[in-house]
This record gives structure tokens, sequence and C-alpha cells, in this order.
């Protein structure tokens, strides 16, 4: 009898992961494409080259409430006053650099998915990997002066 409800949560497990391995092979519905239908006009932008300019700052900008998710994909109430923003901003002829000092200045650097090089943010990158070399050195010291023979 437990053999066959493992037998039958095997076959789940399997279904489940085919679906999953072949999802973004499987025609989606509209839902889904919907970001990819909208024209220019649709967001009020007088030029193709305004909306895109539009979409490439929301992709490059973080979401404040999610922090995993751009402020393109984000739908939550903050992500869409700051598109709202944007948007309004790129009408009135700001340029792409005020645009990211603007949000940087009122939200921080976390916004951007590009933040800026700092020392503190090259410690944070280069902290782990020097974290690393020194305890290799440390251990190979360690097995040097037990003599350990590796037998």
């Amino acid at each position: 009898m437990k053999h066959h409800y493992l037998q039958r949560v095997g076959i789940g497990l399997g279904l489940m992961g085919l679906l999953w391995a072949t999802w973004d092979f499987l025609p989606k519905p509209a839902v889904f494409q919907a970001s990819q239908a909208i024209s220019h006009h649709d967001l009020g932008f007088e030029t193709q080259a305004d909306y895109q300019r539009y979409e490439a700052l929301a992709k490059s900008l973080r979401c404040i409430v999610c922090q995993n998710q751009n402020l393109w994909e984000s739908n939550t109430q903050a992500a869409v006053s700051l598109k709202t923003i944007l948007k309004s901003q790129i009408q009135e002829g700001r340029s792409d650099a005020e645009l990211r000092r603007w949000m940087t200045t009122q939200y921080g650097d976390f916004i951007s998915y590009d933040p800026p090089k700092t020392g503190l943010s090259r410690l944070l990158w280069l902290g782990p990997v020097m974290l690393l070399g020194f305890s290799f050195v440390v251990v190979r010291r360690k097995v040097r002066w037990s003599g350990f023979s590796g037998v």
C-alpha cells in the first residue's frame, strides 16, 4: 500500500518537473504577454524613443517595495507612482542621468541594479574572496606544521 502511494507521488513530482522544464516553450495566454503589446502611444509618449528610454530606466531600477523585482515588472503602488514620475520627467525633457541621480538621492544606491562602484562596495565584493584566500593559507600552514603527510 505504501509503495503505491510513493509511486503516485513520484509520478506527480515527475509531471511537475516536466511542466517546470517546458514552461518557457509553452504558448502563454495574453495576460503574460500584456507588457509586450503596449505601444508608446498607449502610455502617452510622443515618440518611440521616449518610450524606449522609459522602459530601459524602469527595467534598470529596483522596486522599493519588492526589492527583487524591477519597476517595469512591479505593480505595487510605489512602483506605479515611480513609473508615473519617470514618465512625466521624461516628457519634460530630463536626461537619464538626471533621473538616475534624482532616484538615488531619494531612495539611495540600492534602487539601482548598477550602483556606483565605491570603496565599500568593492570591499563587500572582494571580502569573501580575500577571506577564502586567507583561510586557505591558514589551513595550508597548519597542515605543514602538523606534519600531515596525506596518508
